[in-house]
């Protein structure tokens, strides 16, 4: 009978209590370091860190009742402490070190203030005249829809040049509806599958897949961003794919928007409107111009409510990524003031 309390005691001596006091203020603090460095907030481990406070709290109550001496378990939980920020730090380096080694390289070449190697998005071009205030539209209606044989991508003898094409497109899209009057034409290019030799980074071969002819909705001379038939044609002006997303636009009166060199200043802070995947380091801007982004939207399955159909005033500055040969691609920036 006596077996029990005598065994109760061995285990609750000094030597445990504090063994025990300094495991439990290691994992405490460990826990309690890393919700702060992964969320900024103890957020989901807050329950576990509240239970381990109240679990060391009463381990250093029943050490103090039974009179043993404080120094040896100040060591014990300063040590589980200290132990507990070596394991962050070491943690925090290697995440680094880890980073860096994935982060890609500054392109050879590049040196620190070149637009390769820096965050400046640099611009070659004037900024265009800011007005006080543009026209704004609201949308009033939206057709959409996207048909295709899906066979784009197939390898074909031959495909239709970038001269002859728009004529085609136009054609095929007369079977849908006809060219809206206010549709201009942004871009004919052909579609190649490339063989590429990785070790000279050139293209050796180069076999043709379909025509591209693309429409921009234009109103008071400003793209419509959003906006758009894409037409897709095959050998002797087969249609393969063609998709229309076209929004009436009905004026609604003049809004203020920001300036161009406003505008700027938002994208050197990465404050686009749609942002993209990419990095923006070294951007070059080639081209500014005032537009219109509609954002518009179709009911599906769920019961959840549609958004409503809106058409805001942007800014539009064209910008090629460092070190490649793709075409300037457009960068957004909400034109609306306040």
């Amino acid at each position: 009978m006596k077996a029990g309390p005598f065994m109760m005691k061995r285990l609750l001596n000094e030597t445990n209590l504090s063994h025990i006091a300094g495991a439990l203020a290691f994992l405490l603090f460990s826990t309690f370091f890393t919700s702060i460095v992964l969320y900024g907030r103890p957020g989901v481990a807050e329950p576990a860190i509240i239970a381990g406070i109240a679990a060391l709290s009463c381990l250093t109550i029943l050490y103090f009742i039974r009179k043993y001496p404080v120094k040896k378990i100040a060591i014990a939980v300063g040590t589980g402490i200290c132990l507990s920020l070596l394991v962050l730090i070491i943690t925090v380096v290697i995440g680094s070190l880890l980073v860096s080694d994935l982060s890609p390289s500054p392109p050879a070449g590049s040196f620190p203030g070149s637009p390769e190697y820096n965050r400046t998005i640099t611009i070659g071009v004037p900024l265009p005249v800011s007005p006080a205030t543009v026209p704004n539209y609201r949308v009033v209606s939206v057709q959409k829809f996207s048909t295709g044989t899906g066979t784009s991508l197939n390898v074909r003898d031959t495909i239709p040049s970038t001269a002859e094409a728009p004529g085609l497109a136009e054609k095929v899209i007369t079977e849908y509806g006809g060219l809206p009057a206010d549709a201009v034409l942004e871009k004919t290019e052909q579609v190649f599958m490339k063989k590429y030799n990785l070790k000279t980074r050139t293209v050796e071969e180069q076999y043709p897949q379909h025509t591209r002819v693309s429409y921009r909705q234009y109103i008071n001379g400003s793209p419509v961003m959003g906006s758009g038939i894409s037409v897709s044609l095959g050998t002797e002006g087969e249609l393969l794919d063609i998709s229309k997303d076209w929004s009436a636009l009905e004026y609604t009166g003049d809004i203020p928007i920001i300036s161009a060199d406003e505008a700027f200043e938002k994208l050197q802070e990465r404050d686009l409107l749609k942002p993209i995947q990419s990095s923006l380091n070294g951007y070059h801007i080639t081209r500014v111009q005032s537009g219109y982004y509609v954002e518009t939207h179709l009911p599906d399955a769920s019961a959840r409510p549609v958004p409503p159909d809106t058409c805001m005033p942007v800014w539009i500055f064209y910008g090629i990524k460092p070190g490649t040969d793709s075409e300037p691609f457009p960068l957004m920036i909400n034109a609306t003031r306040g």
